[in-house]
């Protein structure tokens, strides 16, 4: 037939053409895809027509931590801060793209809006939902204003997770509290009489002997005391061992000499001694025999120190020649005898009497600070030299040739190159660096020197009697013979750039030129607190346990003094003294009113000793040890009840005989301790 057609495999169709379909010669191929076509059915529905979904995708946004941390949450969860119902229940007046449910539903959930993630929520007949609103109007519910999420200002990071998962406030800094007033560890000490060892030598007829110098073992609570005589003593200080105080453990001769200064090493087992004979030995108290011998000085020796970190082999000693001298026991350049030549006093060569100790290895000096050669300015003429005209201001200071260096101490174990040294001629500080050698030709200078006391540039110059450094090395105690102490900041020692006093690593510069260093920053003092000598030393327990950093002083008024260093026990506006009690009158009329804060909180020691009291020093457990001229040595506890009771009982019926007891003012309540 002409009219049949043919329909071809390419056009798509499979299935032949029906009678009643209009045959077209045109092909018809597959629908394209198009951006109309996607939208028309691949697009999400739209749940409503009035902005549902737009409000979805706001609240998805405020999902992220952006906006999570902008908007505020509230602090409890409350029932009443739930939404309402947004929409009525089905009604026929209620448009059918609105009828979808026919329970209510508080809001749409972002899942719903998904076609792939629709599911069926079945809601409960019997659950009634209890509205509490009392009639009022929906739109008055409001979210109240909740803090956004800072910075804890809290050091713990668990404390801080768990208030932000509980959603709690951020509570206020914790301080540490403390107790302001400066009696309440210093009231705490007392002494028994069976407190108090008599020193005595060791002959047929026993005679007293005045103890010098004392020094307490780190690792118990045996004491060594150093007499005239050259006599060490170990005694037992601790009250709940058997051994009496008053009976030494053992005692040996050290020198012939007097012992001006002793000091142990860090595990005990080594006693450096500083004697009158001008020499310095080191004992091994196991055998209570010297091992090493340091001569080289050519006066008395005032003190001697183990160079912390050096595992006891580098030592420093200071004498009355004005140098200062650094030994290293693992370089001794000989071995010999010593001998011991004690001599009659009745003249006659037979009574001359030498002995020879064991071998001794005599230790090398590696370094020497000869600071009797500087010419420093240390004090003024007298007035009476000068003529009645000179004004007193403009005198030239008058050096001396030579100055004993009475206070020796290195600043601390993350620098133990730096050494402190003070001298009897004026008050200042000096800082050396001991890996600085001195040659023939160039002398060793300071890294810097302190800058002394206005009112002693005004009147004369007071020579410093021993030097003690806190624990964290931040203060640097003195004791000045003008009866105060003066306290220093370690890290304003020097005012210019010298990088030796910080890092141990920078090599040591030679031939740099001194720099100044700051004055004391306040003092001490007490109208009990006497320096007439430079035997008067003082004393740093350190903080440990349950006991806080605490000075020691002795003192020619035979109190030894007691004052917390803790500076939260100051007064706030501390009284700045304008006239000093300790000075000539005379003096006082010329010191500028700009001075230093003087604290007067110390507490004395009273009725413990009759004489000057010349050395102290702490032991372990946080006892104090005196050291008197009238030949005694006592030792002072911390018990709070037993020196309370003293001060209150008076005098009747012989309670305070032989103790003595923390001596306070009579406005301190002894109740509040």
């Amino acid at each position: 037939m002409e009219n049949e057609v043919h329909v071809s495999a390419s056009s798509g169709f499979d299935r032949e053409p029906t009678p009643e379909a209009k045959i077209t010669t045109k092909s018809k191929l597959k629908p394209s895809v198009t951006p109309r076509t996607f939208r028309r059915f691949f697009a999400p529905r739209d749940g409503s027509r009035d902005g549902s979904t737009k409000r979805d995708r706001n609240a998805l946004r405020e999902l992220a931590p952006a906006g999570v941390n902008s908007r505020e949450r509230p602090a409890r969860l409350d029932t009443s801060l739930f939404p309402k119902p947004t929409t009525p229940l089905s009604s026929p007046d209620t448009p059918i793209w609105e009828r979808t449910r026919s329970s209510p539903t508080w809001s749409r959930s972002i899942d719903e809006t998904i076609p792939s993630k629709r599911i069926k929520i079945c809601h409960d007949e019997s659950c009634e939902i209890i509205d509490d609103s009392d009639g009022e109007d929906d739109s008055s519910v409001s979210f109240p204003p909740v803090q956004p999420i800072r910075r804890s200002r809290f050091r713990s990071s668990l404390g801080d997770c768990l208030r932000r998962q509980l959603n709690l406030a951020a509570m206020p800094q914790i301080k540490a509290t403390y107790s302001v007033h400066p009696y309440f560890d210093t009231t705490q000490y007392y002494s028994r009489p069976d407190d108090v060892f008599v020193c005595r030598d060791t002959s047929d007829n026993p005679r007293n002997t005045m103890p010098f110098c004392s020094a307490a073992c780190h690792t118990n609570s045996l004491v060594a005391v150093g007499d005239e005589e050259g006599v060490v003593k170990i005694l037992e200080t601790s009250s709940t061992s058997t051994r009496k105080f008053k009976q030494p453990l053992l005692s040996f001769q050290a020198h012939n000499n007097a012992l001006l200064d002793l000091q142990f090493s860090k595990d005990d087992k080594l006693l450096a001694t500083a004697s009158g004979d001008q020499a310095c030995q080191i004992i091994d108290m196991f055998t209570q025999k010297a091992v090493f011998s340091l001569n080289g000085h050519i006066s008395s020796v005032k003190q001697i120190k183990f160079q912390p970190g050096s595992n006891d082999f580098v030592l420093a000693t200071s004498s009355r020649d004005g140098s200062i001298q650094i030994w290293d026991l693992r370089c001794h350049s000989r071995s010999k005898q010593q001998s011991r030549i004690a001599v009659s006093l009745s003249g006659c060569e037979e009574d001359l009497v030498t002995t020879h100790s064991p071998s001794l290895a005599y230790a090398n000096r590696i370094n020497l600070i000869d600071i009797a050669r500087f010419a420093s300015p240390l004090s003024f003429l007298p007035s009476t030299l000068q003529g009645k005209n000179t004004d007193r201001r403009t005198m030239p200071l008058q050096p001396r040739k030579t100055s004993s260096v009475t206070a020796i101490s290195f600043l601390s174990s993350s620098n133990p190159h730096i050494l402190l040294s003070g001298a009897d001629s004026d008050a200042t500080v000096k800082v050396w660096d001991i890996r600085m050698q001195q040659s023939h030709h160039q002398q060793v200078t300071p890294l810097s020197t302190t800058t002394p006391p206005n009112h002693h540039n005004r009147y004369r110059h007071f020579g410093l009697t021993s030097m003690a450094i806190s624990a964290d090395a931040s203060r640097v105690y003195t004791l000045c013979k003008d009866s105060t102490v003066y306290v220093y900041s370690a890290s304003h020692l020097t005012l210019g750039s010298d990088q030796e006093l910080y890092n141990a690593n920078i090599k040591p510069r030679r031939g740099s030129p001194e720099q100044t260093g700051a004055g004391p920053i306040y003092g001490f003092r007490h109208p009990k607190l006497k320096v007439s000598s430079f035997y008067v030393k003082l004393a740093l327990r350190t903080a440990r346990d349950d006991l806080s950093e605490m000075l020691a002083i002795g003192s020619s008024d035979a109190s030894p003094m007691l004052f917390p260093t803790d500076e939260r026990t100051f007064p706030k506006q501390p009284p700045i003294q304008t006239a000093d009690s300790s000075l000539p009158l005379k003096a006082c009329a010329d010191i500028d009113d700009a001075q230093i804060p003087i604290y007067n909180h110390g507490t004395a020691l009273v009725r413990g000793h009759e004489k000057e009291v010349t050395n102290v020093s702490w032991t372990s457990e946080g006892n104090l040890l005196t050291l008197s001229d009238d030949t005694q040595c006592r030792v002072w506890r911390n018990a709070g009840e037993e020196a309370r009771e003293l001060r209150k009982c008076g005098e009747q019926g012989g309670r305070r005989w032989g103790y003595g007891w923390a001596h306070v003012e009579a406005e301190w309540n002894d109740d509040s301790d």
